[in-house]
């Protein structure tokens, strides 16, 4: 992501300018070979978000048999893969909002690329039009990870007979206060894993409030929210910002009226 934002900001600053006041092959041909490159790594980071779409169900499902305690500790190595997804998602997200190019890249990739096959020309790398479009689907949302995240947890709950949503609530709210004890109380020091931990501690609640009936905003909710969201507003080793943005704009409850403060 982050190099398909510096291809898109050199394409502008290199041909964009040109291309405006005096259009050639030249330019035109430049612009598209950038973007071609950038519109690829796009397509990468999309592949990875279907796998993300297949494996997480298969990791709920190895973490929701029996007592939630004793699976997260007798499957750690699980535990640490499903908050490593979850980390990975809310990073992402936090690059994709920062770069708007990114659908701009997509529209002017599927513009050339249409007319390449108007004019019966070859384009190296062709990605399908299918594809393009799914593409243009997944980045159109703000947060297009956690999204994918969000949807594969619930239709999981609706598709797997076996799965019951008070036991992947058990898991996710257990998992969340392991991430912030964790923090909070010093056990980890270094600091990439501290912000492993409340990346994936935010994404737990994210995914609770869509899933757990009224939400995590509630005098019922099965996470302590409010410790959580106190630690992230008292952190100061790093930027918690865009945690506290994510449970604002990608929760259902948070504005309820009888939302906790």
């Amino acid at each position: 992501m982050r190099h398909a934002a510096a291809i898109s900001r050199r394409v502008c600053a290199q041909t964009t300018k040109q291309a405006i006041s005096s259009p050639s092959p030249e330019t035109e041909q430049a612009a598209w070979d950038e973007v071609r490159v950038g519109v690829g790594h796009l397509r990468d980071f999309f592949e990875v978000s279907s796998l993300l779409e297949r494996s997480l169900p298969r990791v709920y499902a190895a973490l929701c048999v029996g007592d939630a305690d004793a699976a997260l500790v007798g499957h750690q190595a699980l535990a640490k893969v499903l908050c490593e997804m979850l980390d990975f998602s809310t990073r992402f997200d936090d690059m994709k909002m920062v770069n708007p190019a990114v659908q701009n890249d997509l529209a002017y990739y599927r513009r050339v690329l249409s007319r390449l096959k108007r004019e019966r020309k070859a384009a190296d790398g062709e990605i399908r039009d299918e594809t393009v479009d799914r593409m243009s689907l997944f980045y159109a949302h703000a947060s297009p990870m956690t999204r994918v995240v969000i949807d594969t947890t619930t239709q999981f709950l609706a598709s797997d007979a076996s799965a019951s949503s008070g036991q992947i609530n058990k898991v996710l709210s257990r998992l969340a206060e392991t991430c912030r004890g964790m923090v909070s109380d010093n056990k980890v020091t270094n600091g990439e894993t501290q912000q492993v931990c409340l990346r994936s501690m935010t994404m737990c609640l994210i995914i609770l409030d869509h899933i757990h009936e009224g939400g995590i905003f509630s005098k019922k909710s099965p996470v302590d929210v409010v410790s959580c969201i106190k630690l992230l507003q008292s952190w100061t080793q790093h930027s918690t910002d865009s945690m506290m943005n994510a449970l604002r704009f990608m929760t259902t409850h948070a504005r309820d009226p009888n939302a906790l403060p």
